[in-house]
């Protein structure tokens, strides 16, 4: 038995449609934070965390190029 080599660890990440699911919304409703895009889904019967919303926008750089426009609904809604 060669112990020498280790199994690769494979990513743990949710499957592809749960991944475009949420990209989609973020994308749709940019306002949205992460618990309340959570609950959202799982109105859709998607079942994913809130950190697990967050680690797919941070994986897919969705924050970063809906940030602004985010930022900006806010402040013309008075919430910051």
């Amino acid at each position: 038995m060669d112990l020498s080599r280790k199994k690769p660890v494979l990513k743990n990440r949710v499957p592809e449609h749960v991944e475009k699911a949420v990209i989609e919304l973020a994308i749709e409703n940019p306002a949205l934070g992460q618990k309340r895009a959570s609950w959202e889904l799982q109105q859709q019967g998607i079942v994913v965390s809130s950190s697990g919303v967050r680690s797919i926008w941070l994986r897919t750089e969705v924050v970063l190029r809906f940030g602004p426009v985010c930022s900006q609904l806010k402040m013309d809604q008075g919430c910051i």
